[in-house]
Protein backbone atom coordinates (compact mmCIF):
# COMPACT_ATOMS: atom_id res chain seq x y z
CA UNK A 1 0.00 0.00 0.00
CA UNK A 2 1.46 3.56 -0.51
CA UNK A 3 0.46 7.04 -0.15
CA UNK A 4 -2.85 7.49 -2.24
CA UNK A 5 -2.77 11.21 -1.95
CA UNK A 6 0.28 11.94 -3.58
CA UNK A 7 1.74 9.12 -5.00
CA UNK A 8 4.97 7.76 -4.54
CA UNK A 9 7.42 10.15 -5.56
CA UNK A 10 4.68 12.00 -6.50
CA UNK A 11 5.51 15.90 -7.43
CA UNK A 12 3.14 18.87 -7.31
CA UNK A 13 1.32 19.53 -10.67
CA UNK A 14 0.94 22.75 -11.76
CA UNK A 15 0.34 24.46 -15.53
CA UNK A 16 3.29 25.84 -17.64
CA UNK A 17 1.39 29.13 -17.53
CA UNK A 18 0.72 29.58 -13.37
CA UNK A 19 -0.95 31.68 -11.12
CA UNK A 20 2.18 31.55 -9.25
CA UNK A 21 4.59 32.74 -11.77
CA UNK A 22 2.42 35.98 -12.21
CA UNK A 23 2.59 36.62 -8.45
CA UNK A 24 -1.02 36.44 -8.10
CA UNK A 25 -2.44 35.75 -4.55
CA UNK A 26 -5.20 33.74 -3.55
CA UNK A 27 -7.56 36.36 -2.82
CA UNK A 28 -6.72 37.87 -6.28
CA UNK A 29 -7.28 34.35 -7.34
CA UNK A 30 -10.87 34.46 -6.35
CA UNK A 31 -11.86 37.84 -7.76
CA UNK A 32 -10.39 36.92 -11.08
CA UNK A 33 -12.74 34.84 -13.84
CA UNK A 34 -10.87 31.38 -13.12
CA UNK A 35 -10.96 28.80 -16.23
CA UNK A 36 -10.91 25.29 -15.38
CA UNK A 37 -7.20 25.24 -16.60
CA UNK A 38 -6.67 27.26 -13.68
CA UNK A 39 -8.12 25.07 -11.14
CA UNK A 40 -5.06 22.91 -10.74
CA UNK A 41 -2.88 26.15 -9.51
CA UNK A 42 -5.82 27.26 -7.46
CA UNK A 43 -6.31 24.35 -5.77
CA UNK A 44 -2.28 24.91 -4.99
CA UNK A 45 -2.97 28.00 -3.67
CA UNK A 46 -5.94 27.15 -1.14
CA UNK A 47 -3.66 24.02 -0.19
CA UNK A 48 -0.88 26.70 0.95
CA UNK A 49 2.10 24.81 -0.31
CA UNK A 50 1.39 22.44 2.53
CA UNK A 51 0.33 19.18 0.29
CA UNK A 52 1.80 17.74 -2.61
CA UNK A 53 -1.13 16.57 -5.34
CA UNK A 54 -0.11 14.46 -8.32
CA UNK A 55 -1.33 15.00 -11.94
CA UNK A 56 -4.19 12.56 -11.05
CA UNK A 57 -5.83 13.97 -7.92
CA UNK A 58 -6.02 17.48 -9.87
CA UNK A 59 -7.15 15.75 -12.96
CA UNK A 60 -10.16 14.67 -11.21
CA UNK A 61 -10.72 17.90 -9.06
CA UNK A 62 -11.11 19.65 -12.64
CA UNK A 63 -13.90 16.65 -13.82
CA UNK A 64 -15.65 17.95 -10.77
CA UNK A 65 -15.70 21.40 -10.15
CA UNK A 66 -17.05 21.70 -14.10
CA UNK A 67 -19.13 18.07 -13.65
CA UNK A 68 -17.65 16.97 -16.96
CA UNK A 69 -17.39 13.17 -17.83
CA UNK A 70 -14.18 12.31 -19.66
CA UNK A 71 -10.38 13.72 -19.68
CA UNK A 72 -11.70 14.57 -23.63
CA UNK A 73 -14.04 16.70 -22.02
CA UNK A 74 -11.51 18.68 -19.89
CA UNK A 75 -9.37 19.06 -22.64
CA UNK A 76 -12.02 20.81 -24.57
CA UNK A 77 -12.68 22.97 -21.89
CA UNK A 78 -9.35 24.39 -20.25
CA UNK A 79 -10.73 27.93 -21.41
CA UNK A 80 -14.58 27.92 -20.10
CA UNK A 81 -14.71 30.46 -17.21
CA UNK A 82 -16.16 29.12 -14.09
CA UNK A 83 -19.16 30.11 -12.56
CA UNK A 84 -20.21 31.03 -8.84
CA UNK A 85 -20.89 26.75 -8.17
CA UNK A 86 -18.51 25.64 -9.50
CA UNK A 87 -16.24 28.16 -7.62
CA UNK A 88 -18.14 27.12 -4.64
CA UNK A 89 -17.47 23.48 -5.35
CA UNK A 90 -13.77 23.71 -5.97
CA UNK A 91 -13.66 26.19 -2.51
CA UNK A 92 -15.77 23.09 -0.61
CA UNK A 93 -12.63 20.87 -2.25
CA UNK A 94 -9.88 23.10 -1.04
CA UNK A 95 -11.61 22.65 2.54
CA UNK A 96 -12.08 19.40 2.76
CA UNK A 97 -8.43 18.59 1.34
CA UNK A 98 -6.79 21.33 3.92
CA UNK A 99 -8.26 19.05 6.69
CA UNK A 100 -6.63 15.79 5.01
CA UNK A 101 -9.76 14.70 3.79
CA UNK A 102 -8.38 12.03 0.93
CA UNK A 103 -9.33 13.08 -2.59
CA UNK A 104 -11.47 10.12 -3.49
CA UNK A 105 -13.83 10.53 -0.65
CA UNK A 106 -14.36 14.14 -1.24
CA UNK A 107 -15.08 13.26 -4.86
CA UNK A 108 -17.28 10.55 -3.75
CA UNK A 109 -16.07 8.29 -6.29
CA UNK A 110 -13.23 7.01 -7.95
CA UNK A 111 -12.03 5.09 -11.05
CA UNK A 112 -10.48 1.49 -10.90
CA UNK A 113 -9.48 -0.59 -14.06
CA UNK A 114 -11.38 2.04 -15.85
CA UNK A 115 -15.06 0.87 -13.58
CA UNK A 116 -15.71 3.99 -11.40
CA UNK A 117 -17.03 3.20 -8.48
CA UNK A 118 -18.37 5.20 -5.77
CA UNK A 119 -16.27 6.16 -2.79
CA UNK A 120 -16.85 7.12 0.99
CA UNK A 121 -15.13 7.20 4.60
CA UNK A 122 -14.20 5.20 6.69
CA UNK A 123 -14.22 2.13 3.52
CA UNK A 124 -10.73 1.62 2.70
CA UNK A 125 -9.55 3.27 -0.82
CA UNK A 126 -8.36 0.68 -3.66
CA UNK A 127 -4.80 2.12 -4.63
CA UNK A 128 -3.34 1.83 -8.08
CA UNK A 129 -1.21 -1.10 -7.38
CA UNK A 130 -4.25 -3.20 -6.47
CA UNK A 131 -5.00 -3.04 -10.25
CA UNK A 132 -2.42 -5.03 -10.60
CA UNK A 133 -3.47 -7.91 -8.54
CA UNK A 134 -6.24 -8.24 -11.25
CA UNK A 135 -3.68 -8.52 -13.90
CA UNK A 136 -1.61 -11.22 -11.91
CA UNK A 137 -5.25 -13.43 -11.46
CA UNK A 138 -6.01 -12.75 -15.22
CA UNK A 139 -2.38 -13.88 -16.40
CA UNK A 140 -1.92 -16.86 -13.76
CA UNK A 141 -5.53 -18.38 -14.70
CA UNK A 142 -4.82 -17.55 -18.25
CA UNK A 143 -2.50 -20.73 -18.42
CA UNK A 144 -5.23 -23.01 -16.70
CA UNK A 145 -7.76 -25.38 -19.49
CA UNK A 146 -10.44 -22.89 -18.09
CA UNK A 147 -11.17 -19.97 -16.56
CA UNK A 148 -12.45 -19.98 -13.23
CA UNK A 149 -15.94 -20.29 -12.33
CA UNK A 150 -15.78 -19.51 -8.59
CA UNK A 151 -13.73 -16.94 -7.28
CA UNK A 152 -13.95 -15.64 -3.38
CA UNK A 153 -12.03 -12.20 -2.26
CA UNK A 154 -11.84 -11.61 1.61
CA UNK A 155 -12.05 -8.18 2.77
CA UNK A 156 -13.71 -6.74 -0.38
CA UNK A 157 -14.15 -3.55 0.96
CA UNK A 158 -15.55 -1.11 -2.06
CA UNK A 159 -16.19 -4.18 -3.94
CA UNK A 160 -13.42 -3.09 -6.80
CA UNK A 161 -11.80 -6.35 -6.58
CA UNK A 162 -14.56 -8.33 -7.17
CA UNK A 163 -16.30 -5.97 -9.66
CA UNK A 164 -12.80 -6.03 -11.57
CA UNK A 165 -13.35 -9.68 -11.79
CA UNK A 166 -16.78 -10.17 -13.01
CA UNK A 167 -16.20 -7.47 -15.37
CA UNK A 168 -12.87 -10.25 -16.45
CA UNK A 169 -14.66 -13.02 -15.96
CA UNK A 170 -18.52 -12.91 -17.09
CA UNK A 171 -19.30 -16.57 -16.57
CA UNK A 172 -18.22 -16.92 -12.95
CA UNK A 173 -19.55 -16.20 -9.57
CA UNK A 174 -18.13 -14.09 -7.52
CA UNK A 175 -18.50 -14.22 -3.55
CA UNK A 176 -17.21 -10.82 -2.10
CA UNK A 177 -16.88 -11.46 2.14
CA UNK A 178 -16.42 -8.10 3.90
CA UNK A 179 -16.50 -8.14 8.20
CA UNK A 180 -17.57 -4.13 7.64
CA UNK A 181 -20.96 -3.90 7.43
CA UNK A 182 -20.46 0.01 6.27
CA UNK A 183 -18.08 -1.38 3.18
CA UNK A 184 -21.04 -4.01 2.64
CA UNK A 185 -23.08 -1.84 1.84
CA UNK A 186 -20.91 0.49 -0.42
CA UNK A 187 -19.98 -2.85 -2.37
CA UNK A 188 -23.53 -3.53 -2.76
CA UNK A 189 -24.20 0.07 -4.17
CA UNK A 190 -21.34 -0.10 -6.58
CA UNK A 191 -22.60 -3.51 -7.67
CA UNK A 192 -25.84 -2.02 -8.47
CA UNK A 193 -24.00 0.84 -10.28
CA UNK A 194 -22.50 -1.73 -12.72
CA UNK A 195 -25.64 -4.17 -12.81
CA UNK A 196 -23.72 -7.31 -11.28
CA UNK A 197 -25.73 -7.43 -8.39
CA UNK A 198 -26.69 -11.35 -10.37
CA UNK A 199 -22.84 -12.54 -10.42
CA UNK A 200 -21.50 -10.72 -7.33
CA UNK A 201 -22.91 -11.80 -3.91
CA UNK A 202 -21.34 -9.42 -1.31
CA UNK A 203 -21.74 -11.33 2.54
CA UNK A 204 -21.50 -9.56 5.65
CA UNK A 205 -18.93 -11.91 7.59
CA UNK A 206 -15.88 -12.01 9.15
CA UNK A 207 -12.94 -14.24 8.92
CA UNK A 208 -11.74 -15.64 12.02
CA UNK A 209 -8.16 -16.57 13.04
CA UNK A 210 -8.97 -20.57 12.10
CA UNK A 211 -9.49 -20.22 8.63
CA UNK A 212 -13.80 -20.07 9.20
CA UNK A 213 -16.28 -17.43 8.37
CA UNK A 214 -18.17 -16.21 11.47
CA UNK A 215 -21.97 -15.39 9.89
CA UNK A 216 -21.23 -16.97 6.69
CA UNK A 217 -20.55 -19.80 4.91
CA UNK A 218 -17.76 -20.38 1.67
CA UNK A 219 -19.63 -21.78 -1.65
CA UNK A 220 -19.59 -25.32 -2.17
CA UNK A 221 -16.01 -25.27 -3.91
CA UNK A 222 -13.63 -22.84 -4.97
CA UNK A 223 -11.40 -21.53 -8.09
CA UNK A 224 -9.72 -18.42 -6.43
CA UNK A 225 -9.26 -16.85 -3.44
CA UNK A 226 -8.01 -13.68 -3.69
CA UNK A 227 -7.55 -10.88 -1.21
CA UNK A 228 -5.70 -7.34 -0.71
CA UNK A 229 -5.52 -8.11 3.15
CA UNK A 230 -4.32 -6.14 6.12
CA UNK A 231 -0.66 -6.42 6.32
CA UNK A 232 0.89 -4.01 8.55
CA UNK A 233 2.32 -4.40 11.59
CA UNK A 234 0.35 -2.67 14.52
CA UNK A 235 3.56 -0.70 15.66
CA UNK A 236 3.75 0.59 12.01
CA UNK A 237 0.02 2.13 11.78
CA UNK A 238 0.61 5.61 13.52
CA UNK A 239 3.50 6.55 11.11
CA UNK A 240 0.91 6.16 8.28
CA UNK A 241 -0.40 9.63 6.33
CA UNK A 242 -3.05 11.22 8.14
CA UNK A 243 -5.35 11.02 5.38
CA UNK A 244 -5.48 7.33 6.58
CA UNK A 245 -5.08 7.87 9.91
CA UNK A 246 -7.65 10.25 10.15
CA UNK A 247 -10.58 8.66 7.96
CA UNK A 248 -9.93 4.97 6.88
CA UNK A 249 -11.08 2.05 8.78
CA UNK A 250 -7.66 0.48 10.23
CA UNK A 251 -8.80 -2.76 10.19
CA UNK A 252 -8.52 -2.80 6.46
CA UNK A 253 -4.73 -1.79 7.33
CA UNK A 254 -3.79 -3.25 10.93
CA UNK A 255 -2.33 -6.97 9.97
CA UNK A 256 -1.55 -7.18 13.76
CA UNK A 257 1.91 -7.33 15.47
CA UNK A 258 3.78 -9.33 12.88
CA UNK A 259 1.48 -8.54 9.68
CA UNK A 260 0.68 -12.33 9.71
CA UNK A 261 -2.77 -12.14 11.43
CA UNK A 262 -5.33 -12.12 8.78
CA UNK A 263 -2.85 -13.96 6.10
CA UNK A 264 -2.45 -16.72 8.44
CA UNK A 265 -5.91 -17.26 8.51
CA UNK A 266 -6.36 -16.65 4.41
CA UNK A 267 -4.17 -19.74 4.15
CA UNK A 268 -5.83 -21.93 6.78
CA UNK A 269 -8.89 -20.82 4.39
CA UNK A 270 -7.09 -21.92 1.80
CA UNK A 271 -6.41 -25.25 2.88
CA UNK A 272 -10.00 -26.13 4.19
CA UNK A 273 -11.15 -25.21 0.90
CA UNK A 274 -13.01 -27.69 -1.09
CA UNK A 275 -11.63 -26.81 -5.18
CA UNK A 276 -14.48 -27.13 -8.21
CA UNK A 277 -11.98 -28.90 -10.22
CA UNK A 278 -9.35 -31.20 -8.26
CA UNK A 279 -7.37 -31.17 -12.06
CA UNK A 280 -7.10 -27.26 -11.31
CA UNK A 281 -6.68 -27.31 -7.71
CA UNK A 282 -7.15 -23.51 -5.85
CA UNK A 283 -5.01 -20.72 -5.92
CA UNK A 284 -4.70 -17.66 -3.34
CA UNK A 285 -3.92 -14.78 -4.87
CA UNK A 286 -2.39 -11.76 -2.30
CA UNK A 287 -1.26 -8.06 -1.82
CA UNK A 288 1.17 -8.50 0.62
CA UNK A 289 4.01 -6.65 1.78
CA UNK A 290 7.82 -8.17 0.70
CA UNK A 291 8.51 -8.93 4.48
CA UNK A 292 6.14 -11.20 4.78
CA UNK A 293 7.46 -13.74 1.64
CA UNK A 294 9.69 -15.49 3.89
CA UNK A 295 6.89 -16.40 6.72
CA UNK A 296 4.51 -17.55 3.93
CA UNK A 297 7.00 -19.49 2.02
CA UNK A 298 8.27 -21.15 5.68
CA UNK A 299 4.33 -22.16 6.29
CA UNK A 300 3.84 -23.33 2.77
CA UNK A 301 7.33 -25.69 3.73
CA UNK A 302 5.82 -26.72 7.19
CA UNK A 303 2.44 -27.76 5.54
CA UNK A 304 3.12 -29.24 2.77
CA UNK A 305 1.36 -32.57 3.43
CA UNK A 306 -1.80 -30.34 3.67
CA UNK A 307 -1.24 -29.66 -0.30
CA UNK A 308 -0.24 -25.88 -0.26
CA UNK A 309 2.51 -25.03 -2.72
CA UNK A 310 4.19 -21.51 -2.77
CA UNK A 311 3.55 -19.95 -5.88
CA UNK A 312 4.90 -17.25 -7.95
CA UNK A 313 5.86 -13.04 -6.75
CA UNK A 314 5.26 -10.40 -8.58
CA UNK A 315 6.16 -6.43 -8.25
CA UNK A 316 4.03 -3.15 -8.80
CA UNK A 317 4.22 -0.06 -10.50
CA UNK A 318 6.72 0.49 -8.21
CA UNK A 319 8.95 -1.46 -8.54
CA UNK A 320 8.17 -3.49 -5.16
CA UNK A 321 7.47 -7.27 -4.20
CA UNK A 322 4.15 -6.96 -3.78
CA UNK A 323 1.80 -9.81 -5.35
CA UNK A 324 1.92 -13.36 -4.58
CA UNK A 325 0.27 -16.57 -5.23
CA UNK A 326 0.01 -19.87 -3.04
CA UNK A 327 -1.34 -22.98 -4.27
CA UNK A 328 -3.06 -25.90 -3.37
CA UNK A 329 -2.00 -28.67 -5.52
CA UNK A 330 -4.36 -31.03 -7.49
CA UNK A 331 -2.32 -34.11 -5.96
CA UNK A 332 -2.75 -33.76 -2.43
CA UNK A 333 -6.66 -33.24 -2.66
CA UNK A 334 -8.86 -36.26 -1.80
Amino acid sequence: MNDFSSGQGAVLFVEDTTLIARGVTVEQAKEESARLLEVAELWFLANKLKLNEDKTNILHVRIYTFLLLSLVDVQTQLDAELDLNQRTHLDRCCLQRLARLPVQYILGEWEFRGLTLSMRAPVFIPRPETEQLIDVVLAEQSQLESPPACIVELGCGSGAISIALATAYPQAKIYAIEASEEACNLAKENCRRLELCERVHVMNAKLMSNGSLLNGSMPDCVDVLVSNPPYIKTADITSLQPEITLYEDLRALDGGMDGMQVVGALLLLLVSSKPCNAGKGITLYMEIDPSLYEPIRQWTLDKRNLGVQFGNIYKDIYAVDRFMSVHKVDKYIR
